[in-house]
């Protein structure tokens, strides 16, 4: 008994350590119901991936948000999302989503669409990543 708790709390500490030293930046983006643009609110700019329209609209009660992202890269771009939702005082609604490819073109344009999965939610929060492979 004695070694196998060492032994965990390295794996621990390892596993830890290799998902903090994510080289790529993520860029995250926020859309607020009542609010006309996407605001970028911050963390790194993820490179030659911009977002080129947004809009929102309530169905049904519920918050129904669509992005446009476009790349600007002269090679194919191979990134993630994530996104969350959060209700207009700033509790999380349900949880984040997972990670999901998106694979983009030079010049190609995507649409995300993200339906709120209740009606409380108010604000969608996107976050862009490069995919980089795990070994």
């Amino acid at each position: 008994m004695q070694r196998t708790l060492p032994a965990v709390a390295l794996a621990c500490l390892l596993a830890t350590s290799v998902q903090s030293c994510r080289s790529s930046p993520i860029s995250t983006y926020r859309v607020t119901d009542g609010v006309e643009r996407i605001e970028d609110v911050g963390g790194g700019k993820i490179r030659g991936i911009e977002i080129v329209d947004d809009r929102y609209e309530r169905r049904d009660g519920k918050l129904y948000v669509e992005v446009k992202i476009r790349s600007a890269r002269g090679s194919r771009a191979q990134i993630e999302s994530q996104h969350e939702w959060f209700d207009a005082s700033g509790f999380r609604v349900g949880e984040a989503s997972n990670w999901n490819p998106i694979e983009l073109g030079s010049g190609e344009v995507d649409t995300l669409t993200f339906p709120a999965p209740r009606p409380e939610a108010a604000i969608l929060e996107l976050r862009l990543r490069d995919r980089e492979a795990i070994n």
